[in-house]
């Protein structure tokens, strides 16, 4: 299924290419964010999720990470990517509470899960209903590889075989995939050869010579920003 994209300067923003401030003065941008500074961006924290296993989280835990409102990055912030409701939830300081961050402010955002630094950003689909969603971004290029991550309620049944002995609701995370095309055009993503070769058509023979000769397995995400990054070359 292909989407078309409202592919707006701030859609395509990336928290690396803004400015990057550090010390007292990310600290002081931080401090204007959580007293509300910036009209209509930040939302009071609710229990909505309480009583429910698991948690609505990409990560659980709180993530040292960036965010760009209107091109203005603010840097060493404790974050967490809420993915039930596609939402950024920020640690406010000095209150140390949580509070969440408008997805139609919040255009770009990072989080570091350990191992590396993971890119999201905003984009708006024009299709009706017209959506902006949060997407990571799994490689760099013209052409992209996204996954936009959600977690859906798992209800308590205790008379489905599937759900026998289930006293409680319980989060479960699923994902959709895509190729974001150069043209701006999003596209998704199955992860076998014919797919990919529909999406990558104006470049076909080249792609299918890649993928025999590199013993590509499109199931391995290695292989798949490999290839992306070789047909991104072209």
């Amino acid at each position: 299924m292909r989407y078309i994209l409202w592919l707006m300067a701030w859609g395509l923003a990336s928290v690396s290419s803004a400015q990057n401030p550090q010390g007292l003065e990310a600290q002081r941008n931080l401090n204007v964010v959580g007293a509300g500074g910036i009209q209509g961006l930040v939302q009071n924290f609710d229990g909505r999720y309480q009583g429910v296993v698991g948690s609505p989280h990409l990560l659980e835990n709180w993530t040292q990470g960036d965010f760009v409102i209107e091109g203005k990055q603010y840097t060493q912030a404790k974050l967490k990517y809420n993915v039930f409701s596609d939402e950024l939830v920020f640690l406010r300081p000095p209150q140390n509470d949580s509070v969440i961050l408008s997805r139609l402010k919040v255009e770009a955002f990072t989080l570091n899960d350990g191992l590396k630094t993971r890119q999201f950003k905003r984009i708006e689909i024009k299709e009706p209903p017209i959506q902006a969603k949060y997407y990571e971004v799994m490689n760099e290029g013209k052409t992209q590889w996204l996954i936009h991550w959600r977690k859906t309620i798992l209800k308590a049944n205790y008379t489905g075989a599937y759900n026998a002995g289930r006293t409680a609701d319980e989060f479960i995370i699923k994902d959709d995939q895509f190729i974001l095309k150069a043209d701006g055009t999003l596209h998704e993503l199955k992860k076998n050869k014919k797919t990919i070769l529909k999406i990558l058509s104006d470049k076909q023979a080249e792609i299918e010579k890649y993928l025999k000769e590199q013993k590509i397995n499109l199931n391995e995400q290695a292989d798949l920003i490999k290839l992306l990054d070789f047909y991104n070359s072209l």
